[in-house]
């Protein structure tokens, strides 16, 4: 029915168009919250609920996003690639993933695209990460069609950290970009290794359960931020950049 609605509404706003579908979806870390910005090892997973959008290219030089969930409807000129005062949520994040495209030496073009998203928002799905990766895959598909769910990664770190103040790293952008069950080490974090995870949780007795509790981290920005930051000063008292550096029997010593 989402699908249908979505091709319904593109056709409407943009016409007949070829189109392209692209989905990306939310994620959960399993263990190692935070230890990206660390360079350190996380298990993730993506889960049964994910953004979805119908593309079509438009040989222009901007970006129209027509977003069914929110009823909005927004545009970026891929060339316009600096912040712009006051620009928040969808529109500064496409803006800095095209910024991200070009800063790292990837084509950007025009595309017209429909999305729909049940990744709840502020619920620690990754809605944006999800949001983030759906409008890589579409301009890759469309301007490139040869890159990796490291470079989708790196682009959506870039979005979020300078056009959105989020001191994300990379975890929640490649979950979403991988999808499935996932171990990533990101000791090298421009070329972190990933290891498929062939997990069946039902099988296992497992449920991994999602509590409505009435509120959301929407707030919580300078909170989150604070983590890797208090972590890196951590590592500072070490002489060292980040804690992947620091062996567990050092910190010790220094504990008191």
């Amino acid at each position: 029915k989402v699908m249908i609605n979505l091709l319904k509404k593109h056709q409407d706003i943009f016409g007949e168009v070829e189109i392209d579908v692209f989905s990306s979806p939310g994620r959960t870390e399993i263990g190692g919250n935070h230890t990206d910005h660390n360079h350190g090892k996380v298990l993730a997973a993506s889960v049964s609920l994910d953004c979805v959008g119908v593309a079509s290219k438009n040989n222009q030089q901007v970006i129209r996003i027509h977003d069914l969930r929110y009823q909005e409807d927004f545009s970026v000129q891929v060339a316009e690639t600096q912040r712009k005062e006051g620009e928040t949520g969808s529109i500064a994040l496409v803006r800095g993933i095209a910024s991200g495209f070009l800063k790292y030496g990837f084509p950007v073009g025009g595309f017209d695209i429909t999305v729909s998203s049940d990744v709840i928002s502020a619920a620690g799905v990754s809605s944006s990460a999800a949001f983030e990766m759906l409008i890589c895959k579409a301009m890759d598909q469309f301007y490139h069609g040869n890159m990796t769910e490291v470079d989708y990664a790196l682009i959506g770190k870039h979005a979020e950290n300078l056009f959105w103040d989020k001191e994300s790293g990379l975890l929640d952008q490649m979950s979403c970009a991988i999808g499935g069950m996932v171990s990533i080490d990101f000791e090298n974090n421009t070329k972190p290794l990933v290891e498929k995870i062939e997990l069946d949780f039902s099988k296992k007795n497992y449920d991994l359960i999602l509590v409505n509790t009435g509120g959301n981290h929407a707030d919580l920005s300078d909170e989150y931020s604070a983590i890797p930051s208090e972590m890196k000063a951590v590592a500072q008292y070490f002489g060292a950049t980040v804690l992947r550096e620091i062996s567990f029997e050092r910190f010790l010593e220094k504990i008191e």
